[in-house]
């Protein structure tokens, strides 16, 4: 972080962040028309340079702040319910929260089903279309056509002729 953000940061960014920059994922600075991801700042803000309007902003800020805090229980008491719950359902805070796939009743159900997401294979298509000249090249019809079959066709032979019947 170069010397003038780190001055920027201390001075008057937590008043200003809410005026200045529309709301976007917390923990993001605009810099020089560029986005910075600000993992944890530690802030000492002068409040003697503030104006009355930014003072106002602070503190309502950390109302904010408090009454959010203020509703939040222990993060002791929301494991133990958590892990409460897990095991009731026979799984592990560990298979829940383990990074891979995992075999959830959604996943099951969708398993079956074509996937329209981009990039995504769905597994091998039967062939629907034959080069009579030589059976081994074929196409299932999915993504841009063999240079034998455009060959053919621009020669003037129709998609039709080439269908496996």
């Amino acid at each position: 972080m170069c010397a003038a953000l780190r001055v920027a940061v201390r001075v008057r960014i937590p008043a200003l962040l809410e005026e200045r920059r529309p709301q976007v994922a917390p923990g993001l600075l605009r810099w020089h028309n560029r986005w910075i991801r600000i993992k944890e700042i530690a802030m000492s803000i002068d409040v003697t340079r503030l104006s009355v309007k930014e003072l106002d902003a602070l503190i309502n800020q950390a109302k904010k702040r408090k009454a959010t805090l203020s509703k939040r229980k222990p993060v002791a008491v929301v494991r133990q319910k958590l892990t409460q719950l897990a095991r009731a359902e026979g799984y592990s805070i560990a298979e829940l929260f383990a990074p891979g796939p995992a075999a959830t009743p959604r996943a099951v159900k969708s398993a079956g089903k074509a996937s329209k997401s981009k990039g995504v294979s769905t597994g091998k298509v039967a062939p629907k279309y034959r080069n009579p000249s030589n059976p081994a090249q074929t196409w299932a019809g999915r993504g841009m056509q063999p240079k034998w079959l455009a060959e053919a066709i621009g020669k003037g032979g129709k998609l039709e002729d080439f269908l496996i019947r």
